[in-house]
């Protein structure tokens, strides 16, 4: 008796809320559908994903993070932290367009009190 009508690779499990859980051992592909309103839980020391992950929709992350690899963002990056209480090292080159530090721009700030010889200049100006 076929595990799902007429396809023997598939194997369907239907419980009486509407969650659907199917695996094609022929496609090497697992599905959970599950009805509005269901959370779903994993729980383990360790968690390894090989290959592609998709996540469609907002994302919480809790903790720490190690990233091994390049990261390309589009999009803004905000911190909702006091900027006192945020910082950032780098252990290559920052570049950009522009940069700054408060109101002064890095690449157009002017500085007053300038003068030859082995003085140093005055404040950055925005």
């Amino acid at each position: 008796h076929p595990a799902n009508g007429a396809n023997p690779d598939k194997h369907t499990r239907t419980y009486k809320d509407g969650a659907v859980i199917e695996y094609d051992s022929a496609a090497h592909h697992l599905k959970a559908i599950l009805p509005s309103g269901s959370s779903t839980e994993l729980v383990s020391d360790s968690i390894h994903f090989k290959g592609l992950l998709t996540l469609d929709g907002d994302f919480i992350h809790n903790g720490n993070e190690t990233k091994n690899g390049n990261t390309t963002q589009t999009g803004n990056i905000t911190s909702s932290a006091a900027i006192a209480s945020v910082s950032m090292t780098a252990s290559s080159a920052i570049n950009g367009a522009s940069v700054a530090a408060g109101s002064i721009d890095l690449a157009a700030h002017t500085h007053g009190g300038v003068a030859t010889g082995l003085g140093n200049t005055g404040a950055a100006k925005p």
